[in-house]
């Protein structure tokens, strides 16, 4: 499923792990790290892809890469609160980021190929259009403007 992009402060807090323990982190520096992390991810997973500039003109992406944002970010937040062995969520949040950064390296070009790509739908004002391409030489547009004028027949 597709999701709109970037991804939000509220969306990380419906899918994260244990959503309480991130609450009490300014919404500021949370909007901060999802925006640079997703960024990241971004241009890791697409710069294989000619022509896009990954900052500026995705606007939808696989609900399954969002989730490696998420989680990658929960990880870089939970350097800015402190880690807690104690806390079980913890423990679970590591093990997530641990598994998205392996996710994210399948989509990173290198040595052992690409081996995925997510899906994303870029923003119709910055995508690459078609064009036509008319070239012109001075003989055949004054033919053409004769052929046209009125008074050529007479």
């Amino acid at each position: 499923m597709l999701v709109a992009w970037p991804p939000t402060r509220e969306r990380f807090l419906l899918g994260c792990v244990k959503p309480e323990a991130f609450q009490q982190i300014d919404p500021i520096t949370v909007g901060q790290v999802i925006s640079a992390r997703a960024t990241r991810c971004v241009q890791i997973a697409l710069s294989d892809r000619d022509g896009i500039d990954v900052g500026a003109v995705v606007s939808q992406m696989d609900d399954g890469f969002e989730q490696i944002v998420f989680a990658l970010a929960a990880r870089d937040l939970m350097g800015s609160r402190g880690y807690d062995r104690a806390a079980g969520a913890d423990e679970e949040v590591v093990k997530l980021a641990e598994e998205a950064r392996a996710d994210l390296l399948m989509m990173a070009p290198g040595a052992e190929g690409k081996r995925t790509t997510p899906r994303y739908v870029l923003t119709a004002e910055r995508a690459r259009q078609d064009s036509l391409r008319v070239n012109s030489q001075p003989r055949a547009d004054a033919w053409a403007r004769s052929a046209t004028d009125p008074l050529r027949f007479r």
